[in-house]
């Protein structure tokens, strides 16, 4: 990806990058299929080269020798067949299908690594209603984070047979990711900080682009779809005051368009579609907006006033003509009542001192048990005193996309708040026996550095199973978040549904409109229920989407039980 004009931008102590380039288009898969109904293609996972800098050359992890990975877009209801070969040197890698709901034997866990220089067909049928902006990316054992941030990861667009939304509107994908390069060009291993929160970059780019430019016509609607597809880094974003209309999540189009949204909170592997109308010709931009997600320790990220994309609307006698939005976009079905009910509690261990989510009493370490009929949680108390964490409360304005359900904002007015002052209560003594890996998966790491992030106490086993759910049963899933910092949340192989963000004082808030979802973020001191099924029997991984917390840790495995 070489590039020439435009003008340079550097962030401190990093190289320069181009930038104002016209905005690129990702690198489309090619379709080898001739038969109507199949998509069939080839990936290559291996070394390549990317010229982010001018005349310096920065070595990649890469699909098919680009960076981000090529484009797949197939249809709901398409047969997909696609060649997986692994050139990485010395690593096992998979694929993930990130959001999609596909064969657990095909989703690329980690359980099912394939070797360097080796291949593997993955193939499955895409469900129909399935469209949505979902995307891929490596999940081996342990290599995730470093794969990821080196280059590997795309988009995996599902379109649906007749959409809604008017073509006038284009369709347009701002695939973000961020970059950190040494002063060689190449691309520094991850620090201590960088376990701990998160790996953050020092560039952020748009299709492998710093600050591209669009330019558009005076009376312009665009359709956006943005991805956070970053390791570590939360994105608040915005196109100015009332400026978006959100029309999608991860799991596709909403059951009707919100419009007079001023921004959007996107935490690590969160998609968002929007709709912005550029009725007046100028200047406009996506930019972000500061965020606290309880950074631990110092350099913490300048994340505010960066400007993404550039767009320039040119004046115009006449500004083109656009056809509405639909009122109606699809129809989505509530899951319905849930037949058990699971809770999960996050938990960190930094050095010595112990952060972790489940208290342990009576020398056991509470699992996340079904509790058929209802339930009652005890003493699950976790001890944390927020109090003294002072800067950790948010008043975002008009806010929608996020995963914290309150967060979504409606047409004019929405305020989402969350102060972070709360005492958790006391927690019990944990024993650390509970936190060792079995033999053969130590997080090396976790180890070294003293540092662990944990589900209900544990850290994660390829080789144990946490839970057992059936195929086809609603589940009503509790994340209790007592640490912190955010975490982003992620469930493998389906999309869930939103109940309740319940805040540290108690309060519960709904969010404003029926979504299909496969992230949630989850502040500290919240809890975060949302309804969810599995329709396909297998491994199911559910784990943090900060991508070191999950290599750290944060993540288990669901074993799905077929019915009857």
């Amino acid at each position: 990806m070489a590039h020439s004009g435009g003008m340079h931008t550097k962030a401190s102590g990093s190289l320069e990058l181009l930038e104002g380039m016209p905005l690129e288009d990702l690198p489309r898969l090619a379709n080898a299929a001739a038969t109507p109904g199949l998509f069939q293609a080839e990936l290559l996972a291996g070394p390549s080269t990317v010229r982010y800098v001018p005349d310096l050359e920065t070595p990649v992890l890469a699909y098919n020798g680009t960076c981000p990975g090529p484009l797949i877009e197939a249809t709901e209801g398409d047969r997909v067949r696609i060649t997986f070969r692994n050139e990485i040197p010395g690593q096992e890698s998979t694929i993930h299908w990130h959001g999609m709901r596909v064969p657990a034997d095909q989703d690329g866990n980690p359980q099912d690594a394939v070797p360097t220089g080796t291949d593997r067909v993955y193939e499955f049928t895409l469900p129909e209603d399935s469209a949505g902006p979902y995307w891929y990316h490596p999940h081996p054992h342990d290599l995730t984070a470093e794969q990821f941030y080196r280059g590997l990861n795309g988009v995996f667009l599902v379109k649906p047979k007749a959409d809604p939304i008017p073509p006038e509107y284009g369709d347009t994908i701002l695939f973000l990711t961020d970059l950190r390069l040494a002063p060689d060009g190449t691309m520094p291993e991850s620090t201590p900080a960088d376990m701990m929160n998160g790996r953050v970059g020092d560039h952020v780019l748009v299709n492998g682009q710093k600050n591209p430019l669009m330019i558009l016509p005076q009376g312009t609607r665009r359709r956006f779809r943005l991805y956070n597809a970053m390791n570590g880094r939360y994105l608040r974003l915005t196109f100015g005051e009332g400026a978006m209309t959100v029309v999608g999540t991860d799991g596709g189009l909403i059951e009707a368009p919100v419009p007079g949204v001023s921004e959007v909170l996107l935490s690590p592997a969160e998609r968002i579609e929007v709709v912005v109308d550029f009725a007046e010709p100028g200047t406009r931009a996506l930019k972000t907006l500061p965020y606290d997600r309880g950074w631990m320790g110092p350099g913490v990220p300048d994340d505010g006033d960066l400007t993404l994309l550039t767009v320039e609307v040119t004046e115009a006698d006449k500004p083109v003509e656009m056809p509405p939005l639909p009122a109606t976009l699809r129809r989505i079905e509530p899951l319905g009542e849930p037949v058990v009910t699971r809770r999960f509690e996050l938990g960190e261990v930094m050095g010595h001192m112990h952060h972790a989510a489940s208290a342990q009493a009576g020398g056991t370490t509470p699992q996340a048990a079904a509790m058929p009929g209802g339930h009652d949680h005890g003493k699950m108390a976790a001890g944390h005193d927020h109090g003294a964490m002072a800067g950790m409360s948010h008043d975002h304005g008009k806010m929608a996309g996020t995963s914290q359900g309150h967060a979504m904002a409606t047409a004019a007015e929405s305020k989402a708040t969350a102060g972070m002052g709360q005492s958790h209560g006391t927690m019990a003594a944990q024993d650390h026996g509970h936190m060792t890996p079995g033999p053969g998966h130590a997080h090396g790491a976790a180890a070294g550095m003293g540092m662990a992030f944990l589900i209900n106490g544990k850290i994660f086993d390829m080789d144990r199973i946490d839970i057992r759910p059936k195929v086809g049963d609603v589940e009503l899933w509790e994340v209790v978040n007592p640490t912190d910092m955010d975490h982003p949340f992620h469930v493998h192989g389906t999309q869930f549904q939103i109940v309740e963000i319940e805040g540290p004082d108690g309060a519960k808030t709904k969010p404003p409109y029926l979504a299909w979802k496969d992230m949630v973020n989850i502040r500290p001191g919240e809890t975060a229920r949302f309804l969810i099924r599995q329709d396909t029997p297998g491994l199911r991984m559910y784990h943090c989407h900060i991508l070191e917390h999950a290599r750290l840790g944060m993540m288990a495995n669901a074993e799905v039980i077929a019915a009857g």
